[in-house]
């Protein structure tokens, strides 16, 4: 009797080391992304903390999120990530091969993101502004952290988060466009991809609002999706060059 005993918690782990193989393999599969932009950023290897201080191209900035509006659930956020990641692809040209994404704040995955904005006239914290976006000066990071990032892949590489970069030199760069009336801002990037477009307000603090975008097309040939991915929020001086 000792001995079946000892077999069966053997043939246990034997089971749960093929189990915890197969769990795996989705990840084994995630390579160096080398698409919208990739190549013109240096790749995070953990999950931007919000209000984090950034080098952008217009001087300092600051890390700010997207996170699920308070209605949603977490299933829902991951299918719109999952939508708005639809037209990109491994380097071997299977479909991306993406872990869970938080929907919550400053949690240990999630959408991370910083930006900039050339615009016609000096920018107004105070809410005084009528001004028009241009292409130049701007720009827009997004860095998409899911929780295979700092595993290893099939080839022993270490796993970092699936980045977009939009700016007016990186290839299949189209335009960055958009209006700030007051205290809003309606601002779209643009690319060979698709758009993306942020809608909010602002104040001495606080820039937040929804994100949404609509992609050209799917990696499988198919519509491009398109839809809400979220709402954000980053430091007003973080995103904006405040005067």
């Amino acid at each position: 009797m000792r001995k079946s005993k000892i077999l069966s918690w053997g043939a246990v782990l034997v089971l749960s080391l093929g189990l915890g193989a197969c769990a795996n393999k989705a990840s084994d599969k995630r390579q160096r992304i080398e698409t919208r932009g990739a190549n013109n950023v240096a790749p995070v290897e953990s999950t931007p903390q919000p209000s984090a201080p950034v080098a952008k191209s217009d001087g300092q900035g600051k890390w700010g999120e997207i996170i699920a509006p308070s209605n949603w659930q977490q299933a829902q956020f991951q299918q719109q990530v999952v939508s708005f990641l639809s037209n990109l692809s491994e380097p071997d040209g299977n479909p991306l091969s993406l872990g869970t994404v938080s929907g919550r704040s400053n949690d240990s995955t999630g959408i991370r993101f910083y930006g900039s904005v050339g615009l016609s006239g000096a920018f107004n914290v105070n809410g005084q502004n009528n001004l028009t976006v241009q292409s130049s000066g701007s720009e827009l990071r997004i860095a998409v952290v899911d929780n295979y990032v700092g595993m290893k892949n099939a080839e022993g590489e270490t796993i970092k988060e699936v980045p977009i970069y939009i700016a007016s030199q990186v290839e299949g760069f189209v335009s960055v466009t958009g209006v700030i009336q007051g205290s809003q801002a309606l601002i779209t990037y643009e690319d060979s991809f698709g758009k993306i477009q942020l809608q909010g307000t602002f104040n001495s603090n606080w820039f937040t609002g929804s994100v949404s975008f609509a992609n050209n097309s799917a990696i499988n040939g198919g519509a491009g999706q398109q839809g809400q991915l979220g709402v954000f929020r980053v430091e007003t001086c973080g995103f904006f060059k405040c005067q």
